[in-house]
């Protein structure tokens, strides 16, 4: 018995020198990526806005202020001008009376789940269209590149005034909640470059030998699509996810700060510092004005470092491996 197991596992198929080859640099670039120093330091960027976020409702309740809450009687000094400091106040209050740090906090919620959602449905969106119009080719990708070609040409800000009116209702109020349409617009503008990735990536993987033994083998377009395909593009996609979502935060708040985005008195760091500046109050408040630029910049620079070393580190594409 003992003479048999052993020819048996001497018999045993042993993983291919290239099969261990990529198997060991896959992980020896994770490796590297966790020890990167930007890619640390942008962790802990991230971590402190996404503990801010998270924490935000038990800050409100400890400190008893509400992110809507007016308390003029404690926040504005006898002059009538918001307070820097003081009070309750970490970060002094706005001329309402609302506390700026939990509103920032509470911003930090926003554009957390705007960016998030809508690159993610940009992701989903995009890779379908690009895995349909590289695989499937022929007058399927004209077509479909054509419409990526319009959905192109549409100017951002443009589209977004035209769809924030037609968003309201008979009585001005709004029909579809705010935040949905800035995701809506902001994945509009952000589902055709992964489809461009993807279309791309797609028509590279075609030609090579598994995708042919698959088609030989009798295989389904739909299953060579998501069993062949779809594996070998996806992490590609997913890196270029991490390099759009700032970009996708920037986008809410700058529709935001227009004034067609997020609308007060709803905490959105594009809204906060668009009153900061129309009011001017951040000259004798100036964390009316810094909290929510601050924070928006710690976000973005996070995000930009994570993402530049992630493409750095795994995208075979990039120059700067």
């Amino acid at each position: 018995m003992t003479v048999l197991a052993r020819r048996t596992s001497e018999r045993r198929p042993r993983p291919s020198r290239g099969q261990r080859g990529r198997s060991d640099g896959g992980r020896s670039r994770l490796r590297a990526f966790l020890r990167d120093r930007a890619a640390i330091a942008g962790f802990v960027l991230i971590g402190l806005v996404v503990l801010g976020a998270v924490a935000a409702p038990l800050v409100a309740a400890i400190v008893g202020h509400g992110p809507l809450e007016q308390l003029a009687d404690e926040a504005l000094s006898d002059t009538g001008l918001p307070i820097s400091g003081g009070n309750g106040f970490l970060l002094g209050a706005d001329a309402n009376g609302r506390d700026v740090f939990v509103r920032t906090l509470y911003g930090a919620q926003v554009s957390l789940f705007v960016g998030l959602t809508s690159t993610t449905i940009a992701l989903v969106l995009g890779t379908a269209v690009g895995l349909v119009a590289g695989y499937v080719g022929g007058r399927t990708d004209t077509v479909l590149s054509s419409f990526t070609d319009i959905a192109l040409a549409f100017p951002f800000l443009i589209t977004a005034l035209s769809v924030v009116t037609l968003n309201r209702g008979p009585q001005g109020d709004d029909l579809v909640d705010p935040a949905w349409v800035v995701i809506g617009i902001v994945a509009l503008f952000s589902w055709t470059y992964f489809a461009r990735l993807v279309r791309g990536l797609v028509i590279e993987l075609k030609s090579r030998a598994f995708i042919q033994a698959a088609v030989g083998s009798g295989a389904g377009r739909t299953r060579i699509i998501l069993t062949e395909i779809l594996p070998n593009v996806l992490p590609a996609a997913v890196i270029y996810w991490a390099v759009q979502l700032p970009a996708n935060i920037i986008g809410e708040a700058s529709l935001s700060f227009l004034g067609v985005g997020i609308k007060a008195p709803t905490p959105s760091w594009g809204t906060m510092i668009a009153n900061a500046q129309q009011t001017g109050l951040y000259q004798y408040q100036p964390w009316l004005l810094l909290a929510p630029a601050i924070s928006l910049f710690i976000t973005i620079l996070g995000f930009n470092l994570v993402s530049t070393q992630a493409r750095r580190r795994f995208d075979p594409r990039s120059s700067g491996r």
